[in-house]
């Protein structure tokens, strides 16, 4: 083996021979062959070897680029997936006021919270799916029950893909549980009246007493937000006075719910007020009735929370009309 210090001629040495070191004068070493070296007897060699970043040589159009099949993936379009597949829970998070947008609604599909936020019922969840073509967006709003096992209403709304940035108005879903008097469906009725809101009778003079001659009873909420709500309504065949019956609830015994009767709209008897979570009766003598006259329930929640319930009108004479 040649060795040579700097400035100095190489010299031939032989394997095994022990020779000064030219970096540490003063200290020897022992010349050793190639093929005597193995990875196990170097010294101060680090015991892991992290590869440098690379990803992006991995990435669409890098130099070592990966396709979903090379990891077992599928594409994002025109791949079939088959078998169960899980996603992650649709939790309702986004609070978005009903007056706003369709812009201000992400695309895709989405839950939403109904919280006392402008919407048609002051408490529930909207599901809202959203194109990627302009403000194009489909609306289901879900009302929450007042009570264990109650009904809630459904309405929906939707805007164009074009035009202005605005939502149609929200349309109430009706079903065999929220038709009929009283509901605001205009079908099979008189005037917008269903006929089994009218008394067979159109011209007796009737005083109050115990034999009903008409009732409702229609389940209705009324919250704060809301004002006070028509609830139940008979129209009157007769003339006279009427003892008229209707009941009232809270939703909670902490909130104070009101009631009232009213004719054609305007208040006529006396207001009623309980925070009973059970229906309570009340019953009122109201002199003046004419044939035509609409009887109406009027419900109004607290305003901290909570609502009225009522589910109950009649109307009550002494003697029932002959031609009842």
């Amino acid at each position: 083996m040649l060795r040579a210090q700097e400035e100095t001629t190489a010299t031939t040495h032989s394997i095994g021979a022990v020779v000064e070191n030219r970096w540490t004068a003063g200290t020897y070493s022992e010349i050793a062959s190639i093929s005597d070296l193995t990875w196990n007897n170097v010294q101060g060699k680090p015991s892991t070897f992290p590869p440098s970043v690379h990803k992006s040589t991995h990435a669409i159009g890098g130099s070592d680029a990966l396709t979903p099949a090379d990891i077992g993936a599928v594409n994002k379009a025109g791949d079939t997936m088959f078998g169960i597949l899980t996603v992650p829970s649709l939790i309702a998070k986004i609070n978005i006021p009903s007056s706003s947008p369709p812009s201000a609604w992400p695309v895709g599909f989405v839950a939403g919270i109904v919280y006392n936020n402008g919407y048609p019922v002051t408490y529930g969840t909207i599901f809202s799916y959203k194109g990627t073509s302009g403000a194009s967006c489909v609306q289901i709003l879900q009302a929450w029950p007042g009570n264990d096992g109650g009904e809630a209403y459904l309405y929906i709304r939707s805007a164009r893909d074009t035009g202005a940035d605005v939502f149609g108005p929200w349309r109430k879903v009706w079903s065999e549980n929220n038709d009929g008097a009283g509901s605001g469906l205009d079908a099979d009725t008189v005037d917008g009246i269903h006929a089994s809101s009218f008394w067979q009778a159109n011209s007796v003079t009737v005083q109050p007493g115990n034999v009903p001659i008409g009732s409702k009873n229609n389940y209705v909420e009324g919250y704060n937000s809301q004002g006070w709500v028509l609830a139940n309504q008979l129209t009157c065949g007769c003339s006279g006075t009427l003892r008229i019956t209707f009941n009232l609830a809270s939703s909670s015994s902490t909130r104070t719910v009101r009631g009232r009767i009213y004719k054609n709209g305007s208040p006529v008897g006396t207001e009623r007020v309980t925070n009973s979570t059970s229906y309570v009766n009340y019953t009122e003598d109201i002199p003046e009735w004419n044939v035509g006259d609409v009887i109406q329930v009027y419900i109004l929640g607290d305003p901290m929370g909570g609502f009225a319930m009522t589910n109950f009108l009649q109307v009550s004479v002494l003697r029932a009309p002959a031609c009842y």
